[in-house]
């Protein structure tokens, strides 16, 4: 098994992945390579014109997490 990790940080965000490669080393290694990128731009596309998120924020917290699912 093969586990990849990955870190991102940008000057308004932060992104932290580990994958464990239980679906295979190609899949962990697709992860850690595209996650945080398809995220970004999940959460990029649901706050066009609207302020930066607040993560002790609930309405903020909530918008990010409908994009994840």
């Amino acid at each position: 098994m093969e586990d990849y990790t990955r870190v991102h940080v940008t000057n308004q965000s932060a992104f932290f992945g580990v994958y464990d490669g239980h679906g295979g080393a190609h899949a962990a290694a697709f992860c850690a390579e595209a996650l945080h990128v398809n995220l970004s731009h999940a959460i990029s596309s649901m706050w066009l014109g609207m302020p930066l998120l607040d993560a002790s924020d609930p309405d903020s917290v909530k918008r990010i997490s409908q994009c994840i699912r």
